[in-house]
């Protein structure tokens, strides 16, 4: 009997510390202690140390794994490495790939909810990051039938609302379709919203967006000829870490203790380009977080990002570096 008592105890002990170690996360990954406003969870912020990466398993709210995948780093929310495994609250396989130095290599595949294979496809990468396009090359749909045969035909896929700018709130996925020409978007595309409402219809010529329009909720009409346009300081983020070093004072105590290094301050750059919430989200000492945020406080304006046309909210991290002898 008391054999049995002390399993009991036991096993109630490890439940209850299993549900204590649960981190949870945001739908754009951001830690929370709000667990209202939680869409997943995970069990370590470091992961698993497997000999040559950090191993990282990220959970829906109901136990169902969400996400797997590597890092270099012992952070969750570091660059990816080696495998991406992603799955649908059902248990079914989303998207999974490779990435090698931070970004995505060889043939990347798609799943629709049901377990069809969705679309095999590529990112072909140019000098500049934000120019890097999306070689389609074999789709399916959702009854096994193929629609995309080696680079031509048509495909029906769900994707990231943007790859970009995370605004914090709205939908994050769309379902997109149109026609494909030598692996490549070419002719009329169009998104619809999780609820079937139409979001945007766009033209390409060999992969290259020609023009676009895009409608918000209240089915007002956007033009555009870039599909994200991330937000920005008046005259650039030089410009601002110039105001930051004028505004910036070193804390007498953090000197006098030797204390420096960098603060991360999170915030948000709202659709009139006001900024706000801040939140050090990754301090170094109490009075160098204070004056980080103080000083982030007083920053003006920005010009807001826009996502197809229409402003948007985003979110952004900057880090204040206070080195003694000098800081931002």
């Amino acid at each position: 009997m008391k054999q049995l008592i002390l399993t009991i105890l036991c096993s109630l002990y490890v439940v209850f510390s299993f549900a204590q170690d649960k981190i949870f996360l945001t739908k754009h990954k951001y830690v929370t202690k709000d667990e209202n406003n939680a869409k997943y969870y995970i069990l370590s912020e470091e992961g698993n140390f497997n000999g040559q990466t950090f191993e990282h398993s990220v959970y829906y709210l109901n136990g169902q794994l969400y996400q797997f995948y590597n890092t270099e780093k012992p952070k969750f929310n570091s660059s990816e490495m080696g495998l991406f495994i992603s799955y649908f609250e059902n248990g079914n396989k989303m998207e999974e790939g490779d990435y090698l130095d931070y970004e995505k290599v060889g043939v990347w595949k798609k799943y629709h909810e049901n377990g069809q294979l969705n679309l095999e496809y590529e990112m072909k990468y140019i000098e500049d990051p934000a120019s890097q396009k999306m070689l389609l090359i074999n789709g399916w749909d959702n009854t096994g039938v193929q629609t995309l045969t080696f680079g031509t035909g048509y495909i029906r896929f769900n994707t990231l609302k943007s790859n970009v700018i995370h605004s914090g709130d709205g939908e994050l996925r769309i379902t997109v379709e149109g026609n494909v020409k030598k692996a490549l978007k070419d002719g009329l595309w169009k998104g619809k919203l999780s609820s079937g409402d139409k979001y945007f219809e766009e033209n390409y010529l060999r992969g290259e967006l020609i023009r676009g329009v895009s409608w918000d909720i209240n089915t007002n009409e956007y033009t555009y000829s870039e599909i994200e346009e991330m937000a920005s300081y008046p005259g650039g983020l030089s410009k601002l870490y110039r105001f930051i070093g004028k505004k910036l004072r070193y804390p007498s105590i953090a000197k006098k203790n030797g204390i420096q290094g960098k603060v991360f301050v999170k915030f948000i750059v709202l659709e009139s380009g006001e900024i706000t919430n801040h939140k050090v989200v990754k301090g170094v000492h109490s009075s160098l977080d204070e004056e980080a945020l103080k000083v982030m406080k007083m920053v003006k304006d920005w010009i807001p990002a826009k996502l197809r046309g229409q402003k948007t909210k985003q979110i952004f991290v900057l880090p204040i570096s206070f080195k003694l002898g000098g800081y931002y």
